[in-house]
């Protein structure tokens, strides 16, 4: 008997948000090029911080994560595959040089696999 009041109860959950709504306010940001200068814009007092960082990919970690909380103010968990954009973006904006980035990331997701 109480097995049966369970599925009821859970047959009957009601859905406000779609998925589409749910990945709009959680998800990870997915910026329009527009979008891109607006948020991983750095004012004086975040260019001094970005000086704190020693490597580039360190100093693009920032300005993701700075980014994405002024879009939604939340931090994310993310793969750099998933934000590749973004990071060519900053990469171009910030100077960074590109095969310093590429051969960071790829010693990064190396060690990852072989843990």
């Amino acid at each position: 008997m109480m097995g049966e009041v369970k599925m009821k109860e859970t047959e009957r959950r009601l859905t406000i948000l779609t998925r589409n709504e749910l990945q709009e306010l959680y998800g990870l940001p997915r910026f329009t090029d527009e979008e891109r200068v607006r948020y991983f814009f750095l004012d004086q007092s975040e260019i001094e911080e970005l000086e704190n960082f020693r490597t580039s990919l360190s100093k693009i970690y920032f300005i993701l994560q700075l980014g994405y909380f002024k879009a939604k103010k939340r931090f994310f968990v993310f793969q750099f595959q998933e934000v590749k954009d973004d990071i060519y973006y900053i990469s171009q904006k910030y100077r960074f040089k590109e095969e310093e980035i590429t051969k960071t990331i790829l010693a990064k997701s190396s060690k990852k696999r072989s843990i």
